[in-house]
């Protein structure tokens, strides 16, 4: 069953109009007329509807009551009375170069934007820079800026915000070098309630496993899957590896946050969260390149170009399951060969090998260490 499914046992089973209303003539005198379109009919009917709604209602609102049949602000206050609270959307920011005439002066506030998509506004972004500044005599100057609206949508690329929705005189440019970051939706009700079942099903204890996962999802939003080894470097050593919430590695800010959060600087002092003497080293696992080669057949009819890419996608997929996985992170080439074969539009595969970084192609399973974590690019992929 799974966690949203609903009550499978209620005391008010099948209360329908029907049974409502027969119940109560049931309680009417038996000489009296009760056919339908009678007097006695006609007057039990609109209550028997009413009842009948009212049983319905009962039922959502027991449902509401539990943590795996509930939703929106009823989960938001099932999980307040555990110290549980969903993830918050948060806005983009980075920082754009602008450049200008010497002393011209660029206020906090001022709005960009990136270029309109050539079919639609839906990926226009706009924004704001957080903090003003003045071209000096090299007429480059670098603001920082955040999204005018949370989630997402605001990570946009480097190199498109290009747009200056704010006329200021002496400006002569605007981009984004590197891309904007920490964009996040609101956390979805599935992504809550698993968090929330984690969190009550796996009780604290003063420094325990489940406590660091905990710790960690709770020192930032943008956190996502997270893998604690504990005793690696010696006694009351504790290692917490994290990635975002797209199974990519962890930014440095991020990590950052995190340590300051649970031990600052590993110290041990229990300045943190985490007890005196634990010392805490907060990680991102280190990124191997998978490579690939094999000889790809097309169902006749198909874009070749096409599947191979839906191929990359779906070994990606796969490849994510194993970031930080405790069970298993090692990758299968029996694995691998079922995401190619699960791609629409293919047929058949052979040849397949797999290498990381080393000089000999291997048809066996790659040992990953627990620290790591394996992604796929397109252009790693040697098609035979």
């Amino acid at each position: 069953m799974s966690e949203k499914a609903g009550l499978t046992v209620f005391p008010y089973r099948d209360q329908s109009e029907e049974v409502i209303r027969e119940r109560m003539m049931s309680k009417v005198n038996q000489t009296w007329d009760r056919t339908e379109g009678s007097f006695i009919w006609d007057s039990l009917s609109p209550p028997a509807i009413e009842f009948a709604l009212a049983y319905i209602r009962a039922k959502e609102v027991l449902e509401w009551g539990f943590a795996a049949t509930t939703f929106g602000l009823y989960l938001d206050a099932r999980g307040a009375e555990r110290g549980v609270f969903r993830r918050p959307a948060q806005k983009a920011t980075g920082v754009i170069t602008l450049t200008g005439e010497k002393d011209v002066y660029v206020p906090k506030g001022t709005m960009f934007a990136t270029e309109i998509d050539e079919l639609s506004a839906e990926n226009l972004q706009y924004f704001v820079t957080t903090e003003g500044g003045t071209f000096s005599a090299e007429k480059t100057l670098n603001l920082k800026v955040e999204c005018t609206v949370e989630g997402s949508l605001g990570n946009v690329l480097g190199g498109t915000i290009s747009i200056a929705v704010s006329k200021i005189a002496g400006l002569t440019s605007i981009t984004n070098d590197h891309p904007m970051a920490g964009g996040v939706d609101e956390e979805t009700d599935e992504a809550f309630l698993e968090r929330y079942l984690k969190h009550v099903r796996n009780p604290g204890a003063s420094g325990n496993i489940a406590d660091y996962i905990r710790w960690a999802t709770e020192a930032d939003s943008s956190v996502g899957k997270v893998r604690v080894r504990p005793l690696v470097g010696g006694n009351g050593h504790v290692q917490v590896l994290i990635v975002d919430l797209k199974d990519h590695p962890a930014t440095p800010e991020l990590l950052e946050k995190v340590q300051t959060y649970i031990d600052p600087d590993g110290s041990g002092f229990g300045a943190g969260v985490a007890p005196i003497g634990a010392k805490v080293t907060v990680i991102t696992p280190l990124k191997l390149d998978l490579q690939l080669k094999l000889k790809l057949t097309v169902i006749r009819g198909y874009d070749a170009q096409k599947i191979k890419r839906d191929v990359v996608q779906s070994i990606g997929e796969y490849l994510r399951t194993l970031v930080l996985n405790t069970e298993d992170n090692d990758v299968r080439l029996s694995k691998v060969g079922q995401a190619i074969m699960m791609t629409q539009g293919v047929q058949d595969f052979d040849q397949l090998t797999m290498t990381l970084g080393e000089e000999i192609d291997v048809t066996h399973n790659l040992d990953i260490p627990d620290d790591a974590m394996v992604v796929l690019a397109y252009d790693d992929v040697v098609w035979l």
